[in-house]
Protein backbone atom coordinates (compact mmCIF):
# COMPACT_ATOMS: atom_id res chain seq x y z
CA UNK A 1 0.00 0.00 0.00
CA UNK A 2 1.25 3.46 -0.90
CA UNK A 3 2.49 5.58 2.00
CA UNK A 4 1.65 9.26 1.63
CA UNK A 5 4.48 11.69 2.16
CA UNK A 6 1.96 14.39 3.05
CA UNK A 7 -1.11 13.36 5.08
CA UNK A 8 -4.68 14.13 4.06
CA UNK A 9 -5.86 16.94 6.32
CA UNK A 10 -9.47 17.57 7.30
CA UNK A 11 -10.80 21.10 6.63
CA UNK A 12 -11.77 23.02 9.76
CA UNK A 13 -15.10 24.50 8.71
CA UNK A 14 -16.52 21.86 6.33
CA UNK A 15 -16.30 18.12 5.66
CA UNK A 16 -13.56 16.72 3.47
CA UNK A 17 -15.07 16.29 0.00
CA UNK A 18 -13.64 13.22 -1.72
CA UNK A 19 -14.32 11.54 -5.05
CA UNK A 20 -13.62 7.88 -5.75
CA UNK A 21 -13.44 7.06 -9.45
CA UNK A 22 -13.65 3.47 -10.71
CA UNK A 23 -13.69 2.02 -14.22
CA UNK A 24 -13.18 -1.24 -16.09
CA UNK A 25 -13.12 -2.16 -19.75
CA UNK A 26 -15.41 -4.68 -21.46
CA UNK A 27 -12.52 -7.11 -21.98
CA UNK A 28 -12.46 -7.77 -18.23
CA UNK A 29 -16.20 -8.52 -18.02
CA UNK A 30 -16.18 -8.18 -14.25
CA UNK A 31 -18.84 -5.97 -12.75
CA UNK A 32 -17.41 -6.76 -9.31
CA UNK A 33 -14.25 -4.88 -10.37
CA UNK A 34 -16.07 -1.60 -9.74
CA UNK A 35 -17.00 -2.61 -6.19
CA UNK A 36 -13.48 -3.86 -5.53
CA UNK A 37 -11.91 -0.60 -6.72
CA UNK A 38 -14.31 1.53 -4.66
CA UNK A 39 -13.71 -0.57 -1.53
CA UNK A 40 -9.93 -0.40 -1.99
CA UNK A 41 -9.95 3.38 -2.50
CA UNK A 42 -12.28 3.90 0.47
CA UNK A 43 -9.99 1.82 2.70
CA UNK A 44 -6.97 3.79 1.50
CA UNK A 45 -8.67 7.11 2.18
CA UNK A 46 -9.84 6.13 5.65
CA UNK A 47 -6.42 4.73 6.61
CA UNK A 48 -4.76 8.03 5.69
CA UNK A 49 -7.09 10.36 7.59
CA UNK A 50 -6.03 11.84 10.97
CA UNK A 51 -6.65 9.65 14.02
CA UNK A 52 -10.03 10.18 15.66
CA UNK A 53 -11.79 11.37 12.48
CA UNK A 54 -15.57 10.97 12.39
CA UNK A 55 -17.76 9.84 9.45
CA UNK A 56 -19.57 13.18 9.36
CA UNK A 57 -16.24 14.87 8.65
CA UNK A 58 -15.90 13.15 5.24
CA UNK A 59 -18.29 13.19 2.27
CA UNK A 60 -17.46 10.62 -0.42
CA UNK A 61 -18.87 10.69 -3.97
CA UNK A 62 -18.42 7.77 -6.36
CA UNK A 63 -18.29 7.92 -10.16
CA UNK A 64 -18.27 4.50 -11.81
CA UNK A 65 -17.66 3.75 -15.48
CA UNK A 66 -18.33 0.08 -16.22
CA UNK A 67 -17.48 -1.47 -19.58
CA UNK A 68 -15.82 1.56 -21.18
CA UNK A 69 -12.30 2.01 -22.50
CA UNK A 70 -10.01 4.49 -20.77
CA UNK A 71 -8.54 5.35 -24.17
CA UNK A 72 -11.72 7.24 -25.08
CA UNK A 73 -11.29 10.92 -24.28
CA UNK A 74 -14.99 11.88 -24.18
CA UNK A 75 -16.96 9.68 -21.76
CA UNK A 76 -19.99 10.52 -19.56
CA UNK A 77 -18.22 9.49 -16.35
CA UNK A 78 -14.94 11.28 -16.96
CA UNK A 79 -16.85 14.34 -18.13
CA UNK A 80 -18.43 14.47 -14.67
CA UNK A 81 -14.94 14.43 -13.19
CA UNK A 82 -13.90 17.34 -15.41
CA UNK A 83 -17.02 19.30 -14.43
CA UNK A 84 -16.39 18.62 -10.73
CA UNK A 85 -12.79 19.82 -10.97
CA UNK A 86 -13.86 23.00 -12.72
CA UNK A 87 -16.47 23.63 -10.02
CA UNK A 88 -13.98 22.68 -7.27
CA UNK A 89 -16.52 20.18 -5.96
CA UNK A 90 -13.93 17.98 -4.23
CA UNK A 91 -10.80 18.39 -2.17
CA UNK A 92 -9.28 15.06 -3.21
CA UNK A 93 -9.81 12.56 -6.02
CA UNK A 94 -8.77 8.95 -5.54
CA UNK A 95 -8.51 6.33 -8.30
CA UNK A 96 -6.89 2.93 -7.96
CA UNK A 97 -4.44 3.83 -10.73
CA UNK A 98 -4.15 6.62 -13.28
CA UNK A 99 -5.36 4.33 -16.08
CA UNK A 100 -8.78 4.16 -14.41
CA UNK A 101 -9.14 7.84 -15.19
CA UNK A 102 -7.45 7.66 -18.60
CA UNK A 103 -5.36 5.31 -20.70
CA UNK A 104 -4.57 8.36 -22.78
CA UNK A 105 -1.31 10.11 -21.79
CA UNK A 106 -2.31 13.50 -23.21
CA UNK A 107 -5.75 13.62 -21.59
CA UNK A 108 -4.44 12.21 -18.31
CA UNK A 109 -1.84 14.99 -18.16
CA UNK A 110 -4.48 17.63 -18.88
CA UNK A 111 -6.82 16.24 -16.22
CA UNK A 112 -4.14 16.14 -13.52
CA UNK A 113 -2.87 19.61 -14.40
CA UNK A 114 -6.40 21.04 -14.28
CA UNK A 115 -6.98 19.41 -10.89
CA UNK A 116 -3.75 20.85 -9.47
CA UNK A 117 -4.58 24.32 -10.81
CA UNK A 118 -8.02 24.06 -9.16
CA UNK A 119 -6.51 23.01 -5.83
CA UNK A 120 -7.85 19.44 -6.08
CA UNK A 121 -5.48 16.72 -4.92
CA UNK A 122 -5.35 13.55 -7.05
CA UNK A 123 -4.03 10.28 -5.59
CA UNK A 124 -3.54 6.95 -7.43
CA UNK A 125 -2.22 4.48 -4.83
CA UNK A 126 -1.28 1.62 -7.20
CA UNK A 127 0.73 4.01 -9.36
CA UNK A 128 2.26 5.79 -6.35
CA UNK A 129 1.05 9.12 -7.72
CA UNK A 130 0.11 12.00 -5.43
CA UNK A 131 -0.16 15.50 -6.85
CA UNK A 132 0.87 16.83 -3.45
CA UNK A 133 4.38 15.58 -4.31
CA UNK A 134 6.60 17.58 -6.61
CA UNK A 135 7.56 14.55 -8.71
CA UNK A 136 3.99 13.59 -9.67
CA UNK A 137 4.38 14.63 -13.37
CA UNK A 138 7.30 12.20 -13.82
CA UNK A 139 5.42 9.38 -12.10
CA UNK A 140 2.29 10.02 -14.17
CA UNK A 141 4.28 10.08 -17.39
CA UNK A 142 6.00 6.76 -16.64
CA UNK A 143 2.81 5.04 -15.50
CA UNK A 144 0.82 6.21 -18.52
CA UNK A 145 3.55 4.88 -20.80
CA UNK A 146 3.32 1.51 -19.07
CA UNK A 147 -0.48 1.41 -19.29
CA UNK A 148 -0.43 2.36 -22.97
CA UNK A 149 2.18 -0.29 -23.66
CA UNK A 150 0.09 -2.84 -21.82
CA UNK A 151 -2.85 -2.05 -24.11
CA UNK A 152 -0.59 -2.45 -27.15
CA UNK A 153 0.54 -5.92 -26.10
CA UNK A 154 -3.01 -6.89 -25.16
CA UNK A 155 -4.15 -6.06 -28.70
CA UNK A 156 -1.33 -8.18 -30.10
CA UNK A 157 -2.32 -11.13 -27.91
CA UNK A 158 -5.97 -10.83 -28.95
CA UNK A 159 -4.97 -10.70 -32.62
CA UNK A 160 -2.73 -13.74 -32.21
CA UNK A 161 -5.56 -15.63 -30.49
CA UNK A 162 -7.98 -14.76 -33.31
CA UNK A 163 -5.45 -15.91 -35.90
CA UNK A 164 -5.13 -19.22 -34.09
CA UNK A 165 -8.89 -19.71 -33.94
CA UNK A 166 -9.24 -18.86 -37.62
CA UNK A 167 -6.49 -21.31 -38.60
CA UNK A 168 -8.19 -24.21 -36.80
CA UNK A 169 -11.62 -23.41 -38.28
CA UNK A 170 -13.14 -22.09 -35.07
CA UNK A 171 -15.68 -19.26 -34.91
CA UNK A 172 -14.32 -15.70 -34.85
CA UNK A 173 -16.49 -12.63 -34.38
CA UNK A 174 -20.25 -12.36 -33.96
CA UNK A 175 -22.63 -15.16 -34.84
CA UNK A 176 -24.19 -14.67 -38.28
CA UNK A 177 -27.96 -15.09 -38.62
CA UNK A 178 -28.71 -18.66 -39.68
CA UNK A 179 -26.00 -20.22 -37.53
CA UNK A 180 -25.46 -21.21 -33.91
CA UNK A 181 -22.38 -21.69 -31.79
CA UNK A 182 -21.23 -25.06 -30.48
CA UNK A 183 -18.93 -24.99 -27.47
CA UNK A 184 -15.97 -27.27 -26.89
CA UNK A 185 -16.50 -27.62 -23.15
CA UNK A 186 -20.19 -27.69 -22.10
CA UNK A 187 -21.43 -25.52 -19.24
CA UNK A 188 -21.81 -26.93 -15.72
CA UNK A 189 -23.73 -25.72 -12.69
CA UNK A 190 -20.79 -23.60 -11.62
CA UNK A 191 -18.92 -22.83 -14.85
CA UNK A 192 -20.09 -21.34 -18.17
CA UNK A 193 -19.48 -23.04 -21.51
CA UNK A 194 -15.95 -22.65 -22.85
CA UNK A 195 -14.41 -22.55 -26.29
CA UNK A 196 -13.04 -22.72 -28.83
CA UNK A 197 -16.53 -22.34 -30.30
CA UNK A 198 -17.55 -23.62 -33.72
CA UNK A 199 -20.36 -22.46 -35.98
CA UNK A 200 -22.97 -24.82 -37.35
CA UNK A 201 -26.14 -24.30 -39.36
CA UNK A 202 -29.33 -23.49 -37.47
CA UNK A 203 -31.74 -25.38 -39.73
CA UNK A 204 -34.82 -23.50 -38.50
CA UNK A 205 -33.35 -20.14 -39.47
CA UNK A 206 -31.58 -21.50 -42.55
CA UNK A 207 -34.97 -22.19 -44.16
CA UNK A 208 -35.81 -18.47 -43.91
CA UNK A 209 -32.37 -17.44 -45.22
CA UNK A 210 -32.85 -19.63 -48.30
CA UNK A 211 -36.21 -18.07 -48.96
CA UNK A 212 -34.72 -14.58 -48.68
CA UNK A 213 -32.28 -15.47 -51.47
CA UNK A 214 -35.03 -17.06 -53.54
CA UNK A 215 -37.32 -14.04 -53.20
CA UNK A 216 -34.58 -11.59 -54.18
CA UNK A 217 -33.48 -13.78 -57.11
CA UNK A 218 -37.11 -13.95 -58.25
CA UNK A 219 -37.34 -10.15 -58.44
CA UNK A 220 -38.82 -9.07 -55.11
CA UNK A 221 -37.37 -5.84 -53.72
CA UNK A 222 -35.41 -5.73 -50.49
CA UNK A 223 -38.18 -3.61 -48.99
CA UNK A 224 -40.77 -6.26 -49.77
CA UNK A 225 -38.58 -9.00 -48.34
CA UNK A 226 -38.00 -6.91 -45.22
CA UNK A 227 -41.76 -6.52 -44.76
CA UNK A 228 -42.16 -10.27 -45.12
CA UNK A 229 -39.47 -10.89 -42.49
CA UNK A 230 -41.25 -8.49 -40.13
CA UNK A 231 -44.54 -10.26 -40.80
CA UNK A 232 -43.15 -13.67 -39.84
CA UNK A 233 -41.34 -12.03 -36.89
CA UNK A 234 -37.92 -13.27 -37.95
CA UNK A 235 -35.48 -12.04 -35.30
CA UNK A 236 -32.52 -9.88 -36.24
CA UNK A 237 -29.13 -10.04 -34.54
CA UNK A 238 -29.25 -9.16 -30.84
CA UNK A 239 -26.97 -6.14 -31.34
CA UNK A 240 -29.25 -4.56 -33.96
CA UNK A 241 -30.31 -1.00 -33.22
CA UNK A 242 -33.89 -1.47 -34.42
CA UNK A 243 -36.21 -4.45 -34.57
CA UNK A 244 -37.63 -3.86 -38.04
CA UNK A 245 -35.89 -5.17 -41.14
CA UNK A 246 -34.55 -2.50 -43.46
CA UNK A 247 -33.45 -2.61 -47.09
CA UNK A 248 -29.84 -2.49 -45.93
CA UNK A 249 -30.37 -5.44 -43.57
CA UNK A 250 -31.79 -7.59 -46.35
CA UNK A 251 -29.05 -6.65 -48.82
CA UNK A 252 -26.44 -7.38 -46.15
CA UNK A 253 -27.70 -10.97 -46.00
CA UNK A 254 -27.44 -11.30 -49.77
CA UNK A 255 -23.87 -10.05 -49.71
CA UNK A 256 -22.60 -12.47 -47.06
CA UNK A 257 -20.40 -15.12 -48.65
CA UNK A 258 -20.67 -17.46 -45.67
CA UNK A 259 -24.09 -18.56 -46.96
CA UNK A 260 -22.34 -20.21 -49.92
CA UNK A 261 -19.69 -21.76 -47.67
CA UNK A 262 -16.93 -19.16 -48.07
CA UNK A 263 -15.84 -17.13 -45.05
CA UNK A 264 -13.91 -13.86 -44.89
CA UNK A 265 -12.21 -12.30 -41.89
CA UNK A 266 -10.80 -8.81 -41.29
CA UNK A 267 -12.44 -7.14 -44.27
CA UNK A 268 -12.42 -4.12 -41.98
CA UNK A 269 -9.99 -3.15 -39.25
CA UNK A 270 -10.29 -0.92 -36.20
CA UNK A 271 -8.30 2.29 -36.48
CA UNK A 272 -7.91 4.29 -33.27
CA UNK A 273 -7.87 8.07 -33.44
CA UNK A 274 -5.09 9.41 -31.26
CA UNK A 275 -6.82 12.60 -30.13
CA UNK A 276 -10.21 11.13 -29.21
CA UNK A 277 -9.16 7.57 -28.37
CA UNK A 278 -12.17 6.28 -30.29
CA UNK A 279 -11.85 3.61 -32.94
CA UNK A 280 -13.55 3.49 -36.30
CA UNK A 281 -13.70 0.59 -38.73
CA UNK A 282 -12.04 1.16 -42.10
CA UNK A 283 -11.64 -1.12 -45.10
CA UNK A 284 -8.60 -3.34 -44.80
CA UNK A 285 -5.99 -3.89 -47.52
CA UNK A 286 -6.94 -6.71 -49.89
CA UNK A 287 -3.81 -8.72 -49.09
CA UNK A 288 -4.63 -8.66 -45.36
CA UNK A 289 -8.15 -10.06 -45.68
CA UNK A 290 -8.28 -13.71 -44.59
CA UNK A 291 -10.51 -16.30 -46.26
CA UNK A 292 -11.36 -19.95 -45.82
CA UNK A 293 -13.59 -22.54 -47.46
CA UNK A 294 -16.34 -23.73 -45.09
CA UNK A 295 -18.53 -26.19 -47.03
CA UNK A 296 -20.21 -27.36 -43.81
CA UNK A 297 -21.73 -23.85 -43.45
CA UNK A 298 -23.25 -23.70 -46.94
CA UNK A 299 -26.95 -22.72 -46.86
CA UNK A 300 -27.54 -21.74 -50.52
CA UNK A 301 -26.06 -22.95 -53.78
CA UNK A 302 -23.52 -20.92 -55.73
CA UNK A 303 -26.04 -20.45 -58.51
CA UNK A 304 -28.68 -18.98 -56.16
CA UNK A 305 -26.16 -16.81 -54.31
CA UNK A 306 -24.73 -15.26 -57.48
CA UNK A 307 -28.17 -14.84 -59.03
CA UNK A 308 -29.46 -12.92 -56.00
CA UNK A 309 -26.33 -10.76 -55.92
CA UNK A 310 -26.67 -10.03 -59.61
CA UNK A 311 -30.20 -8.74 -59.01
CA UNK A 312 -28.95 -6.49 -56.18
CA UNK A 313 -26.08 -5.23 -58.35
CA UNK A 314 -28.45 -4.17 -61.13
CA UNK A 315 -30.55 -2.17 -58.67
CA UNK A 316 -27.63 -0.12 -57.42
CA UNK A 317 -27.94 3.56 -58.11
CA UNK A 318 -24.17 3.97 -58.08
CA UNK A 319 -22.62 1.18 -60.11
CA UNK A 320 -19.08 2.10 -59.07
CA UNK A 321 -19.42 3.47 -55.54
CA UNK A 322 -16.45 5.15 -53.88
CA UNK A 323 -15.79 3.91 -50.38
CA UNK A 324 -13.15 4.41 -47.74
CA UNK A 325 -10.82 7.42 -47.74
CA UNK A 326 -11.98 8.51 -51.21
CA UNK A 327 -15.61 9.06 -50.18
CA UNK A 328 -16.55 12.76 -49.96
CA UNK A 329 -18.65 12.15 -46.84
CA UNK A 330 -15.90 10.21 -45.05
CA UNK A 331 -15.85 11.15 -41.37
CA UNK A 332 -19.30 12.78 -41.44
CA UNK A 333 -21.91 11.11 -39.25
CA UNK A 334 -25.26 10.28 -40.80
CA UNK A 335 -26.99 12.67 -38.41
CA UNK A 336 -24.97 15.58 -39.86
CA UNK A 337 -25.63 14.74 -43.50
CA UNK A 338 -28.12 17.07 -45.08
CA UNK A 339 -31.08 16.05 -47.26
CA UNK A 340 -29.08 16.81 -50.41
CA UNK A 341 -25.94 14.93 -49.44
CA UNK A 342 -26.83 12.31 -52.07
CA UNK A 343 -25.69 14.83 -54.69
CA UNK A 344 -22.12 14.40 -53.47
CA UNK A 345 -22.38 10.65 -53.96
CA UNK A 346 -23.81 10.79 -57.46
CA UNK A 347 -21.63 13.46 -59.03
CA UNK A 348 -17.92 13.67 -59.65
CA UNK A 349 -16.82 16.99 -58.28
CA UNK A 350 -13.92 19.12 -59.28
CA UNK A 351 -12.34 21.50 -56.84
CA UNK A 352 -12.06 25.14 -57.84
CA UNK A 353 -8.91 27.13 -57.04
CA UNK A 354 -8.57 27.97 -53.34
CA UNK A 355 -8.83 31.67 -54.05
CA UNK A 356 -12.19 31.18 -55.73
CA UNK A 357 -13.78 29.39 -52.78
CA UNK A 358 -16.46 27.74 -54.91
CA UNK A 359 -17.04 24.38 -56.59
CA UNK A 360 -19.35 22.84 -59.14
CA UNK A 361 -19.88 19.45 -60.77
CA UNK A 362 -17.93 18.57 -63.86
CA UNK A 363 -19.75 19.35 -67.07
CA UNK A 364 -22.20 21.76 -65.40
CA UNK A 365 -22.68 25.39 -66.35
CA UNK A 366 -22.80 28.21 -63.86
CA UNK A 367 -25.13 31.14 -64.28
CA UNK A 368 -22.22 33.31 -65.35
CA UNK A 369 -21.30 30.98 -68.22
CA UNK A 370 -24.07 32.44 -70.37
Amino acid sequence: MMHLRQPILLPKEQPLRALIHARFFTEEQRQSSIDDQVASCRTFLESNLPKGWKPQQVVIDVIAEPEVSGEIADRPGINQVWAGIEAKRWDVIIAEESSRLYRHPTKAGELFESAVDAGVRVICPSDYIDTADDDWPDRLHMCQMQHSRSNFYTRQRIRRAHDGLWARGAAVGNTVIGYKRRCTVPATETEPARGPFYDEIDEEKAVVIREVFERIAAGETATEVGEWLDAIKFAKAKWSRQAKWTTGNVNAIIRRTIYRGFETFRKKKAERKLRTGKSEYVWNDEDKIQTRESPHLRIVSDHLWYRANEVVDKRRVFQKPVRGAGHLLRGTTRQRRGPRSWILRSTTWRTAPRSCGSWKPQGSRSRTDG
